[in-house]
């Protein structure tokens, strides 16, 4: 049988960045946000105990507990994130022996095949399993059940289009589509 799509992902160090910039955008941006708002309260604390002279243990505890919470917010933005990022390309290292190879998946009306193009172990997968299709700007990436997840460059369709790939998550697993991608919404998925 035919898939209906082929889509492919460069497992190289500049696509997997981009990918995983795409996914973790809106965390890392709320991450810098709430650390910005946590320091201000802090320090709008602190001037408070200095000004009042009283530095006890439950006047200085808001400065603390708002310090602590911005170090942890940029502590999972900029060191936690990228730490993802180098532990994938260590698996694929690993795992495949290089990164010169390319995440193919096909799919069919009823199931998803992943596959690396260096190595024979095609892998069936439920699309009941889906739990999220994320959309970046150059990227699609699949969020499993199992906490898996498979990126695809929306450029790199062989069989179809991007269009023809939210026809088609739209068909089989329309609650894992974004509400912006399902049918009635943009043509083309843009």
């Amino acid at each position: 049988m035919e898939p209906c799509l082929t889509g492919r992902f460069r497992l190289d160090e500049g696509p997997v960045r981009r990918a995983f910039a795409e996914q973790f955008r809106t965390t890392k941006t709320l991450n810098l946000v709430f650390s910005v708002f946590c320091l201000g309260i802090g320090t709008y604390t602190l001037i408070r105990c200095i000004r009042s002279g009283s530095f006890g243990f439950y006047q200085l505890f808001p400065t603390l507990f708002c310090f602590a919470a911005a170090g942890f917010l940029l502590y999972q933005a900029f060191l936690v994130l990228p730490r993802g990022i180098r532990r994938f390309l260590e698996l694929i290292d690993r795992d495949i022996g290089s990164r010169d190879s390319d995440l193919i998946i096909r799919f069919y009306p009823d199931r998803f095949v992943t596959e690396n193009s260096r190595l024979a172990e095609p892998t069936n997968r439920s699309y009941g399993d889906l739990t999220d299709v994320f959309r970046g700007k150059t990227t699609a990436t699949l969020v499993m059940k199992d906490r898996k997840s498979f990126s695809l460059e929306l450029d790199r369709f062989e069989n179809g289009t991007e269009a023809d790939f939210w026809k088609l998550m739209c068909a089989v697993c329309p609650d894992a589509v974004p509400k912006k991608y399902r049918q009635g919404g943009p043509a083309g998925g843009r």
